[in-house]
């Protein structure tokens, strides 16, 4: 399975990183420095250093970002791809370029509902049983497509895999922390996000 994780000095994704090791057939490490940083530097410096000399502190702190990332990249034997970029404005340009059949992160951004791809958020916790939230079947070929990726999921983590129905009570299995019951992994539908978000297991929206 290709993988891609997206790493920012404010979204730093342990749980994604780590479970990457079992899940990730090719991983390729989305590490983005925000340029938004860099403007701040100039700004609040341009008064008092001469352009030259802000030029070299940019490119010292870029020059140590990258250094991280190498580092990264070679503790997980990922691909590196290093951006100057807004967060989700990199994410979605490079889902866009690359093939990638997964993308792994540890914080929910109400944009990733528009990715094109499945997103695991991972909340670390552990993957004995992933329950997929089925809330549309009228796509037969669509349903057999996240159903059949699911099961690779599944196959990787050594876990069984249910389907809960649409018919399903959400409120009663989320107020009595079932979570245990479905192995702390739900796969949802992206239309049906929302009957899921306060879920405080691995979230897989596909």
């Amino acid at each position: 399975m290709r993988c891609i994780i997206p790493v920012h000095q404010e979204y730093y994704p342990g749980n994604s990183l780590e479970r990457s090791r079992l899940v990730c057939q090719e991983l390729t490490i989305l590490y983005i420095f925000d340029a938004n940083l860099l403007e701040k530097i100039r700004s609040e410096t341009s008064y008092t250093l001469p352009s030259n000399a802000i030029e070299d502190m940019e490119n010292y702190i870029v020059e140590i970002q990258k250094r991280e990332a190498e580092k990264l990249s070679r503790k997980y034997d990922a691909n590196l791809k290093f951006v100057l970029s807004d967060y989700m404005g990199a994410i979605e340009d490079e889902v866009i370029r690359g093939s990638y059949d997964l993308l792994m992160t540890d914080h929910m951004r109400r944009r990733f509902l528009h990715l094109s791809l499945p997103v695991w958020i991972d909340r670390g916790e552990p993957v004995d049983r992933i329950g997929f939230y089925v809330g549309d079947a009228t796509k037969i070929k669509t349903l057999v497509r996240q159903i059949d990726f699911l099961r690779k999921i599944a196959e990787v983590c050594d876990a069984e895999m249910c389907i809960i129905p649409k018919s399903s009570d959400i409120l009663n299995i989320l107020s009595e922390k079932e979570c245990g019951r479905l192995g702390g992994t739900v796969a949802v539908q992206r239309p049906y996000f929302s009957q899921w978000k306060k879920w405080s297991g691995n979230l897989i929206l596909i």
